[in-house]
């Protein structure tokens, strides 16, 4: 699903003068953009980048082009280094959509949501960028927080 989800979003901005979805950051589908994602990692000097597997609720941290998995079907995405923050954590949005058609586009929102938050307020500070209670919003890693009020 994420991996679908990636290649819709990169297709349709390669086709665009605009970018319509710049809310999602530079993404790559591995081991087919391999080459691309590699060459990214290293030209972004040190940034962060997140690893998603498919099926998998926790997120992996890499910075190397050498930790990149080279044979499993995953979705590299570098990190939001300036998060937007609600009081201090990170939260991200599930929002249930159905689409009945893309041609005309008709689409309909569900009512009901959820947001998912870190258990400990953010920070930029790189002796904490391990830290996955403040970076990443899983329920799976944040209910293994003693601290957490998600238990």
């Amino acid at each position: 699903m994420k991996q679908s989800l990636e290649r819709l979003a990169n297709r349709e901005i390669e086709g665009s003068t605009t970018k319509p979805f710049d809310v999602i950051p530079e993404t790559y589908a591995l081991p087919e953009e391999l080459s691309k994602c590699t060459a990214a990692v290293q030209a972004s000097h040190g940034s962060l980048w997140i690893v998603s597997r498919d099926g998998c609720r926790e997120g992996v941290e890499s910075t190397c082009p050498e930790d990149l998995p080279r044979n499993e079907n995953v979705v590299v995405s570098r990190y939001i280094a300036n998060p937007l923050l609600l009081d201090g954590f990170k939260f991200d949005l599930r929002l249930y959509v159905l689409v009945k058609s893309f041609q005309p586009l008709e689409a309909y929102f569900y009512k009901e949501g959820f947001a998912r938050l870190a258990s400990v307020p953010f920070t930029k500070d790189k002796k904490r960028m391990n830290d996955r209670f403040i970076h990443l919003t899983n329920v799976a890693i944040q209910s293994k927080n003693p601290r957490s009020l998600l238990k």
